[in-house]
């Protein structure tokens, strides 16, 4: 960030002119329009060497956006272009999308936090079924909607390069997610989907879920804030033995203590998911008593995140015992509950033998001096666990001192 302007674009597209030796140019967050990317723009028609350029939050315009994609048309090098928080909109989109018709080379293309809308997404989907390099396109926070959603989706039953595909913040709602569902059924190339806030609801939540039942290549999928709730349950339960998904993201989702369950439910016999993000989902202490037993028969999740559930002793104390059978589990985030001295002190209890537990986010909660001292005594014990945080907690200064004279860990007290 060095508050680049015009002038000063004018003069490093000048450079690259005549450089062949630079491979990758950040120019984000600084304050050039149209005018000076138009100038890089035309210094990549003959530039050989430059293969990312990230011109993100900047100022550049549907004519920046015209410019870069006559130099896509030429430029046999650029892999990645990044062009997230600017001012395009579909008439740029649709010069980048025409491009990407004979362009062979740029694999990475973000265009999130723009002004596209269905026209653009339209263009998108017309062109990607013949384009053969691009892997990773962003589109989050655009203004695709329904509509632009269902045509993206007939792209992807089609298209074989893409894996990467984020599309969070968009609108989509019931109609979107249903057209995701059915590629999700047939598409063997996309390995991440990244809908977060995008108003899927129960109903789109039920049919992903349906898809996710026959995908064998999800590897990661993102479907935070989208008021799905009970129903994420169905979603961790659709994730069989033909599941590759290994982290799941369904924060903020309300998802309550039924949901909960049914998500217990799925996690005893799933044998896949290695990271599930449940934060801010209401789930208080008997949906945390479920999945705390599910996880004593799972075998490969590695990182729970429970932040902000209304968890209180009885929760934490069901995912302390958990902790003394489970061997896999590696990384918890508990902060921002309501977990009193009763549950620190089984969280205590749990890591003097616990020998797998590597990082503990405690931040935000109720543990006053004696659940404190007891932390403080085991961590003296412990000598896996390598990442405390209990910070923003209910014990004196002198305790949370003491905890922090544990040196042989990081501890943010």
């Amino acid at each position: 960030k060095n508050q680049i302007d015009d002038s000063g674009c004018e003069s490093i597209a000048k450079a690259l002119k005549v450089n062949s030796t630079l491979s990758q140019l950040d120019r984000r967050e600084n304050k050039f329009s149209r005018v000076g990317f138009s100038a890089i723009a035309l210094a990549l028609h003959t530039n050989s060497a430059l293969a990312q350029l990230h011109v993100d939050d900047n100022q550049i315009d549907d004519d920046g956006s015209m410019a870069i994609a006559e130099a896509l048309k030429v430029n046999k090098n650029l892999t990645r272009l990044d062009l997230d928080a600017n001012r395009i909109g579909d008439d740029g989109c649709c010069a980048i999308a025409t491009a990407l018709k004979t362009n062979v080379t740029l694999k990475y293309l973000e265009l999130g936090d723009n002004k596209i809308g269905v026209i653009g997404a339209t263009a998108i989907a017309e062109a990607l079924p013949t384009n053969i390099s691009l892997i990773h396109l962003c589109l989050r926070y655009n203004f695709v909607y329904e509509k632009g959603c269902v045509d993206l989706a007939k792209m992807l039953h089609t298209n074989r390069t893409l894996t990467h595909f984020n599309l969070s913040g968009n609108h989509i709602g019931v109609g979107g997610a249903v057209a995701l569902a059915e590629v999700l059924k047939h598409n063997t190339a996309l390995t991440q989907l990244h809908l977060t806030d995008n108003g899927i609801g129960p109903e789109g939540g039920a049919a992903l879920a349906e898809g996710l039942k026959l995908n064998r290549s999800i590897v990661s999928l993102a479907l935070d804030s989208n008021g799905i709730g009970a129903v994420c349950g169905d979603i961790v339960q659709a994730l069989g033995p033909q599941s590759r998904v290994e982290v799941l993201e369904l924060y903020d989702n309300n998802i309550g203590i039924a949901g909960a369950h049914r998500i217990a439910l799925g996690l005893q016999s799933n044998k896949v998911l290695r990271e599930l993000d449940l934060w801010s989902n209401g789930i208080s202490d008997e949906g945390c008593v479920a999945i705390a037993v599910a996880l004593k028969s799972n075998r490969t999740l590695e990182h729970l995140n429970l932040a902000a559930n209304k968890l209180g002793d009885e929760g934490c104390t069901a995912l302390a015992d958990m902790c003394l059978t489970n061997k896999t589990l590696t990384a918890m985030e508990l902060n921002w509950n309501s977990i009193g001295d009763d549950g620190a002190e089984a969280i205590a209890a749990a890591l003097r033998t616990n020998e797998h537990i590597l990082s503990l986010n405690l931040n935000g909660n109720r543990i006053g001096n004696r659940g404190g001292t007891a932390i403080m005594n085991a961590i003296k014990a412990n000598r896996t666990l390598s990442i405390l945080d209990i910070a923003k907690n209910e014990f004196t200064r002198e305790v949370g001192e003491a905890i922090y004279s544990t040196k042989h860990i990081q501890i943010t007290v």
